[in-house]
């Protein structure tokens, strides 16, 4: 969650004021963690997802294959589904990495597996620095660096930092990892982003806090920015472009594959058509898969004749 350091207030003149706030005490966050496991578990109960017990509160999980119990499943490292349902999931243990001690963290509060931390700030000049936490906010949930399938046919997931028992990786079964997976498919239409405050789309102070677009680049930028080019500096605003990123750009970005670069000389290719019918798909790979062989090794064969 990515929240403004401070508030908003309209003047007489109607122009919204900025009023920065301090960086909070360690009291504060640790009543608003409070609050927060509070609200979290009042909103569990009221779902059946959470039994309310004196002693200790644990997630309720009746081991069918719905998809609440299947989220409930790997919140509480349980197997899911199949044979071995409602077991520990598996976990490799080094000694070396076992701790007892809890080293406090800057403006952090944590309570009973909850944890809120407030370390991180940007200021307004940092565009980049605050494009990283973005993008560090809404990352893949699963590393593809860390995860390997091992010679016995189970999932192998290493974490990145070990927990205090020693935990260093994860180990599933085929079918338990596809469920683990399944669980983190967001509900169909289900917003993944949501603004609050004067952010919020129904916010009165919204238009005169959000950047305004300027007028749409001319047809030979647009041109450019089709083809994955990037825009010009003088129609680009505090950084960023003024239209949406094109499929090709977003490639890049989030899997880090560059259409637009030859993968033979290294040059600039440019995106030609766009092709979204699936039967017209299909017959180009078929055609791929059954094309001759590259033109230079046509000719050597020719002049072997």
């Amino acid at each position: 969650m990515i929240v403004l350091d401070g508030v908003y207030t309209a003047g007489g003149s109607g122009q919204p004021r900025f009023h920065p706030v301090p960086a909070p005490h360690q009291a504060q966050l640790q009543a608003l963690l409070n609050r927060l496991i509070q609200r979290l578990v009042r909103r569990l109960e009221r779902d059946g997802l959470l039994i309310a017990d004196a002693e200790q509160t644990w997630l309720d999980f009746d081991p069918d294959e719905s998809m609440d119990s299947i989220r409930a499943a790997s919140t509480r490292y349980r197997i899911a589904i199949g044979p071995h349902s409602g077991r520990r999931t598996l976990t490799l243990h080094d000694p070396a990495f076992v701790r007892s001690d809890t080293p406090a963290k800057i403006l952090t509060a944590d309570r009973d597996g909850f944890s809120l931390n407030a370390a991180v700030a940007c200021q307004p000049w940092q565009r980049d620095r605050l494009e990283r936490l973005c993008r560090y906010v809404t990352r893949p949930a699963i590393c593809l660096d860390r995860l390997t399938e091992r010679t016995d046919g189970q999932i192998q997931y290493e974490l990145k930092n070990p927990f205090r028992d020693g935990t260093t990786h994860i180990l599933f079964s085929p079918l338990d990892f596809i469920s683990r997976l399944a669980a983190l498919v967001p509900r169909p239409r289900y917003h993944l982003v949501r603004y609050h405050g004067v952010l919020a789309p129904n916010s009165k102070l919204r238009q005169r806090i959000v950047p305004k677009r300027r007028q749409r680049a001319p047809e030979r930028h647009a041109a450019k920015r089709d083809h994955g080019e990037p825009m010009p500096a003088e129609n680009r605003f505090e950084g960023q472009p003024l239209a949406p990123l094109t499929w090709a750009q977003r490639l890049k970005r989030v899997f880090n594959i560059d259409i637009t670069l030859c993968p033979r000389c290294g040059g600039t290719l440019r995106v030609i058509a766009d092709i979204t019918d699936p039967d017209v798909i299909q017959t180009i790979l078929d055609q791929v898969a059954a094309r001759p062989p590259p033109v230079s090794h046509a000719i050597r064969t020719a002049s072997h004749l």
